[in-house]
This record gives structure tokens, C-alpha cells and sequence, in this order.
């Protein structure tokens, strides 16, 4: 060997042998190879990929705007109709007791009844005892069979033998029947009852609940 020449040793690599797989070499960092954009997200720690959220369900204009209507046709006729005395309207509400309108009226059968202009014998009646009388204040469901507006009317009950002692002027009359309900009085009676009542108040908050058909969209699913 001449001195002073550095002798120079060429590493030869070997090729593949036909058909064998190419695989990309790390670079020098070894950093991997970039992942395909076009590919789906990996799913992480076992949860796959968020939906979009779904839009809750809406009412159709149209059922929506035939429930404003059908609730304020139900609202004024109450209000026109229904409305008790003791909120300003015309109607009261007598819940019969005792015998003394048999077969007309029995007890626990609920009448409805509506003020009128005049009154004539033959009239079902409802009135309070005249103030300074006895059972001053006290309801009667009792016909008209004589007297008049001036004087004052003579009822009786259809099954009594004898008149009543009292004589109810058009002032002291809250109206003649309108709508008997046969033993509805009877369920009203019992409403008056804490239990009733409260089981009552979870039904019609139940059906509120069941029936409530919300606007807002629906929440994503995850």
C-alpha cells in the first residue's frame, strides 16, 4: 500500500428479489409517515364518531294555530256561559241534597242554572232565604207555583205536601235550571276531600307532562 492514500471501501446493498414488498424507511428522526387525509377519523378509546344533533319534532302551523283557536273558543264560552256568580257571571252551581224535588231532582245530582229577565210559575228555581228570614243565606232548589215579582213567589218542592215559608223576589233568585248533570254532585263532593283532590292535581299534571310537545331542538346523541 502507497502511503499516504486513503484507501476507500464501497458498501454494496443487495436488490430485492423479484416480487418482494417495498417498504418506506424512516427517516432519520424516525417520524412515520404522514396519515391519508381522505381517511376516517380513528375512533377514540372505543367511541365512535359524534352525530349531528336532530332537530326536535314541531308542530304543523296549522295544529298549532287550530289549538289557539279551539282554546279561545273554549275560553270565551266559559267566559260567556259558565262563569259563576261569585266571578261576575250569570251561572251557578247547585249541588242537590234531601228529597224534596223527587223525581225531578235527586240528591247528588247537579244542576246548573242561569239568571233570566222574569219568571213565571212552572219555573225550577234556585234562590237564597231572604236576609232577616229564617236559614237566612240558605240555597233552595224549588217550582214556582204562585206569587209574583212584587210580592214575592210561592215555591214548593215537587214531592213536599206544603209550600215553603219563604217568598224569594226576583233579587233573591240566582236562575232557573239549565243543565242537570245526574250524579255529578256527588264526584264534586268527594273533590272537596284532600286525597281526591290531590290525586286529581297529579292526573291533570301527568296528562300535561305526557301531552307537551316541545319546540326546542332535540339534544345530540352521543
Amino acid at each position: 500500500m502507497v502511503k499516504g492514500v486513503t484507501a476507500a471501501v464501497d458498501v454494496i446493498t443487495p436488490d430485492p428479489e423479484p416480487g418482494a414488498p417495498i417498504r418506506a424507511a424512516s427517516d432519520a428522526c424516525g417520524e412515520s409517515a404522514q396519515a391519508d387525509p381522505q381517511a376516517p377519523p380513528a375512533a377514540e378509546h372505543g367511541v365512535g364518531p359524534r352525530r349531528p344533533a336532530q332537530p326536535g319534532r314541531r308542530r304543523h302551523p296549522v295544529v298549532r294555530v287550530l289549538g289557539l283557536v279551539l282554546t279561545g273558543a273554549a275560553l270565551a264560552g266559559w267566559f260567556v256561559f259558565l262563569r259563576p256568580a261569585a266571578l261576575g257571571g250569570s251561572t251557578d252551581y247547585i249541588v242537590v241534597s234531601g228529597t224534596s224535588m223527587n223525581p225531578t231532582f235527586k240528591a247528588g245530582d247537579l244542576v246548573v242554572v242561569r239568571r233570566r229577565r222574569e219568571y213565571h210559575t212552572g219555573d225550577v228555581v234556585t234562590y237564597r232565604v231572604p236576609t232577616g228570614q229564617p236559614g237566612a243565606g240558605r240555597k233552595v232548589i224549588h217550582r214556582i207555583i204562585g206569587g209574583s215579582s212584587s210580592t214575592g213567589f210561592m215555591t214548593r218542592g215537587d214531592d213536599n205536601p206544603s209550600t215553603d215559608m219563604w217568598h224569594p223576589t226576583p233579587a233573591d233568585i240566582l236562575g232557573t235550571r239549565w243543565v242537570v248533570g245526574r250524579g255529578v254532585g256527588r264526584y264534586l263532593v268527594r273533590l272537596r276531600d284532600p286525597l281526591p283532590l290531590a290525586t286529581l292535581a297529579a292526573l291533570v299534571a301527568f296528562l300535561s307532562v305526557l301531552l307537551w310537545d316541545p319546540a326546542t331542538p332535540g339534544r345530540a346523541r352521543h
